[in-house]
């Protein structure tokens, strides 16, 4: 048993050079570094928060607030977070999610919580024909992303 771990070890230590290159070309790829934001954390933040602003203004939502969030505890190394209130209807909201599933660098929605400020009246007897503008919804978000030192 002892000389079958020995074996092991000396394979593990074998491949350690050929490991290392690999990493390092992996690292050296533009499309991995694409994968997470770069720089100091609080560089990296305001990032996040520029592309959570961004995403949104570009699907026609109204970004009222945002801030960055302490990590969690649970949290992996090296990741950030961005908490948001927009101000949107369904279809911008939708289309900002599908731009956040797509972005680069790797954003990921971690919380979402929606309210519709105007649902008490939707129960009220009509006073005469719906109109014909989208409920706006307001939209507490919470995103995380890497850095590349936490990779």
């Amino acid at each position: 048993m002892l000389r079958e771990q020995a074996a092991k070890l000396q394979a593990l230590s074998a491949a350690a050079p050929r490991l290392e290159a690999a990493a390092r070309q992996m690292a050296a790829n533009a499309d991995v570094q694409a994968l997470a934001f770069q720089g100091t954390p609080g560089t990296a933040v305001a990032d996040l928060q520029a592309t959570v602003n961004r995403v949104f203004s570009s699907a026609g939502a109204t970004v009222t607030s945002g801030q960055a969030l302490d990590v969690r505890s649970d949290a992996v190394p090296g990741e950030i977070a961005v908490q948001a209130t927009v101000e949107t209807d369904i279809a911008a909201l939708v289309q900002a999610l599908h731009a956040i599933g797509s972005a680069r660098p790797l954003i990921k929605v971690e919380r979402i919580s929606i309210r519709e400020p105007d649902a008490e009246f939707a129960g009220a007897a009509p006073a005469g024909p719906p109109p014909n503008v989208a409920n706006k919804l307001i939209v507490e978000i919470v995103v995380t992303a890497q850095t590349r030192r936490g990779l």
